[in-house]
């Protein structure tokens, strides 16, 4: 069986592109010696001053209680348009080191039992 020529042109522009892109990737790779680039910005579908009041709220829970999570600090903040905001502002949390993941727990029926994931604290108890 032979290739037809648009096969045999496409798996070489493919390859092509693979090899650029393994270039470009080289290039953009980070050392771990490299301080590592962590901005804050709120999510696109909240303020920013919604964004750090939520932030401090999960500071202030990190810094009461060994383990939270969403179910615990959606109350506590106003509503957000897009409600994965929340989940950055986590991540967000867990970058500056005051969080860490834990396991996922049950949702309850509230969220429709889905798991939920629980971050550990690295600042309760710490003086």
């Amino acid at each position: 069986m032979s290739e037809s020529v648009r096969v045999a042109e496409a798996r070489s522009a493919f390859g092509a592109f693979r090899a650029e892109q393994a270039r470009r990737d080289a290039a953009q790779a980070s050392s771990l010696f490299d301080a590592p680039a962590l901005p804050w910005e709120a999510p696109a579908s909240v303020s920013s001053d919604w964004a750090e009041h939520a932030l401090g709220i999960v500071r202030h829970l990190a810094e009461m209680r060994e383990t939270l999570s969403v179910i615990d600090i959606a109350p506590l903040v106003d509503d957000a348009y897009d409600n994965r905001a929340l989940g950055a502002v986590l991540l967000t949390a867990a970058r500056r080191g005051w969080i860490e993941k834990g396991p996922y727990i049950d949702g309850g029926p509230s969220r429709h039992n889905r798991p939920v994931r629980q971050w550990r604290s690295r600042l309760c108890g710490a003086a």
